[in-house]
């Protein structure tokens, strides 16, 4: 359990300055231009719809993401940033629990190397780009459900990441390497 606290706190900590960026590339088109974000409405998201230069990305939890987060914080950098980091808490959590679980010792390491790799800055900081950590700890999750026999959550989560973000379609890699 206080591993899982250390992995969850310093996933946080170590993004804490990217509260003082401002919008970065694509940040403005999915926050402010995209119409479609202003409201939640399934049908529009489902359907496909996406941001002016984005056509052709079937991401519709994505979207819907989007939709609910401009619900909650509108054009507010400071919740979009807290859910960012919040994600990425989740995540090394995720892969410290995976590691535990599989029983190889390496928990907390794997979970910090995870929380401190600077792979996964763009992820974060980059507020468009932070939906895709939301997939990733759906294909994490699945896969970690996987691992505890519940394999039916195991299957609806990895649904729900491959229409967040197409790296989660690696998680029945992940269950045939297992």
């Amino acid at each position: 359990m206080k591993g899982l606290i250390v992995v969850a706190v310093v996933a946080g900590a170590v993004y804490l300055p990217m509260f003082g960026n401002e919008m970065a590339i694509d940040d403005r088109v999915f926050l402010q231009e995209w119409e479609g974000i202003k409201e939640v409405n399934l049908i529009k998201v489902f359907g496909g719809d996406v941001p002016v230069g984005h056509e052709g990305v079937y991401r519709p939890v994505r979207g819907l993401l989007y939709q609910i987060y401009y619900q909650l914080w509108g054009e507010s950098l400071w919740g979009y940033r807290f859910n960012a980091l919040a994600i990425n808490a989740l995540a090394s959590v995720l892969v410290f629990l995976i590691l535990v679980r599989l029983g190889r010792g390496m928990g907390l390491w794997g979970g910090m190397l995870f929380a401190l790799h600077p792979v996964h800055v763009e992820t974060i900081s980059y507020l468009a780009s932070s939906m895709e950590t939301v997939g990733i700890v759906a294909t994490l999750a699945a896969f970690y459900l996987y691992l505890r026999k519940q394999k039916w959550w195991s299957v609806g989560l990895a649904v729900v990441g491959y229409f967040t973000t197409e790296m989660a379609l690696t998680v029945p890699v992940l269950i045939m390497l297992y």
